[in-house]
């Protein structure tokens, strides 16, 4: 949480899946603190937050938006060298 700035620096955007009911990561002291400041630093975060949610599991019952993040940020990143392209 300390160390975003690189982060931002170098574009990475940062996705984040939590339960906005978790007990052993509260989200207070956590993720809400990451993103104001990951935000404040011009970095890209997305929080998506399952209401009522704990801290299990992990993951979406419909994985798809984790996945469109994914391949979106796949896109951003990608460079003519690595996409294929000579």
């Amino acid at each position: 949480m300390d160390n975003l700035a690189p982060l931002a620096k170098a574009h990475i955007p940062i996705l984040a899946v939590i339960g906005d009911a978790d007990e052993v990561v509260p989200v207070s002291e956590n993720i809400n603190l990451v993103e104001t400041r990951y935000q404040a630093l011009g970095g890209k975060i997305q929080v998506i937050r399952k209401p009522g949610g704990k801290h299990h599991p992990h993951s979406l019952v419909d994985p798809t938006p984790i996945v469109d993040f994914a391949l979106l940020a796949a896109q951003a990143t990608a460079t003519p060298a690595s996409s294929g392209s000579r």
